[in-house]
This record gives structure tokens, sequence and C-alpha cells, in this order.
């Protein structure tokens, strides 16, 4: 249930096909990893920082293609941007089971709501695996 409405709502958005051009993509690497940058050696070691840095730049080069297609499938969409459970509410109806309904997209940002439908669906399936409900979706 929640998964049909999901691909419904995501077939619908509006496609956004900048925000999955590997410069987009990049320049989000480059800025989440400046972010966490001053993290390094309190929270986070700084082998760890290095290995995931250069296995996400590498996985964007390897992928380039992959991520090309994406674009040209018109994959890459406006969307939640932030899917997460509590974002997730089941409405009761008159004539029937409850409806799913989510909420609280990221509206201040496009870049922030915009990517890969997959990545969209991904985030909210981690999220109820996480919490023991991998079937829910």
């Amino acid at each position: 249930m929640v998964a049909e409405r999901l691909a419904n709502f995501l077939r619908a958005a509006r496609p956004a096909p900048d925000f999955g051009e590997i410069a987009t993509l990049s320049q989000n690497l480059d800025e989440n990893f400046g972010q966490v940058a001053p993290f390094v050696g309190d929270l986070l070691g700084q082998k760890t920082f290095d290995d995931v840095q250069a296995f996400q730049r590498r996985e964007l080069t390897r992928n380039a293609a992959r991520f090309a297609a994406r674009v040209a499938e018109n994959r890459v969409r406006e969307g939640h941007g932030d899917l997460r459970l509590e974002h997730v509410y089941f409405m009761p109806t008159k004539d029937g089971p409850p409806q799913p309904v989510v909420i609280d997209c990221i509206e201040f940002a496009e870049r922030f709501r915009s990517g890969d439908t997959a990545a969209e669906l991904a985030f909210l399936s981690m999220e109820l695996e996480s919490a023991g409900r991998p079937w829910v979706v």
C-alpha cells in the first residue's frame, strides 16, 4: 500500500534531471564531506572518513553510465527527500482500510528533495528494515 502510493507520487512528480548529473552528485559529496571533516578525530576516525570518501568517489566514477541512464529514463524527480517512518501515517477511511499519508517533505531546498526515485524508496526501506518491519513496503 505504501509502495504503491509512493510509486504513484513519484511517477507523477516533476522530472529533475539536473539533480542526477555527475557534476551535481559530486558537488553533493564535496559538501557532505566538507561538513563532516570538522568531526574527524572526535566522532569519526580519519581512516574511516578517507575510506568512505574514496569509496563514494570511486563508485560515482565507476557507475557514471548508470547514473546517466537513470537521468535519461526520467528516474530523477522531485520527491520527498527525507522519507522516514515518522513521515508516514495511516489515516482512517469511511469505507475501507486506512490509507497511507506522507507528510513533511523538504520544502526549503529543491536540491535536497530531488533525486533518484530508487533512493527515495531505498531510504524508507532501510528505515523499515531497521525497525524490524521490512515487509511493510
